[in-house]
C-alpha cells in the first residue's frame, strides 16, 4: 500500500472516531489491533471492538471527546500522528471526580499497516498536561 493511502486510512478513521461511527471506524482496522500504551507497559492484543469500547470509555469520561490531527509523518508501512484530544471532563478518570473542564492534549501515535488496515499502535498521550488541567496535580515549578 501507499504511504497517502496509510494517511488516507488515518484520516479516515479520526473522522469516524469523531462522528462515534463504529462500524466505518472498525473498517480501518485488522482482526487484531496490537496496541503499546506508554512505555514499559506490555503490549496487547485487542480486537476491533475492544478497540472501539476503549473510545466509548474515553466519550463517557469526556463528553465530546475528540481527536484533531495536527501533523502526519508516513514511510514504508508506518504512519506517524500527532494528534490533540480534547472533551468535557464529565465522569471519574483516574480517580480525578468529573471537574466539567474543557480539556485538550496532545497525543503521539505510530501506526503500522498491514494489507492496507491499521494492525499496530503505539500510542503515547501528555497525561502530566491533563491531570494538571483537571487541577489534579500542580505543575512543576
Amino acid at each position: 500500500m501507499s504511504t497517502e493511502r496509510n494517511k488516507d486510512v488515518v484520516r479516515r478513521a479520526a473522522e469516524t472516531f469523531n462522528a462515534l461511527d463504529r462500524d466505518a471506524f472498525l473498517a480501518n482496522y485488522a482482526s487484531e489491533l496490537v496496541v503499546h500504551v506508554g512505555e514499559g507497559v506490555d503490549p496487547v492484543i485487542v480486537t476491533p471492538d475492544q478497540h472501539w469500547a476503549a473510545v466509548l470509555a474515553w466519550n463517557e469520561r469526556f463528553e465530546g471527546f475528540t481527536e484533531s490531527i495536527q501533523q502526519m509523518v508516513a514511510e514504508g508501512d508506518h504512519v506517524f500522528l500527532r494528534s490533540r484530544y480534547s472533551g468535557v471532563h464529565q465522569g471519574e478518570w483516574r480517580g480525578v471526580p468529573p471537574t466539567g473542564k474543557h480539556v485538550e492534549w496532545d497525543a503521539w501515535q505510530i501506526l503500522r499497516f498491514e494489507d492496507g488496515l491499521i494492525a499496530e499502535e503505539r500510542l503515547q498521550m501528555d497525561l502530566l498536561d491533563l491531570f494538571e488541567q483537571l487541577g489534579a496535580i500542580d505543575p512543576p515549578r
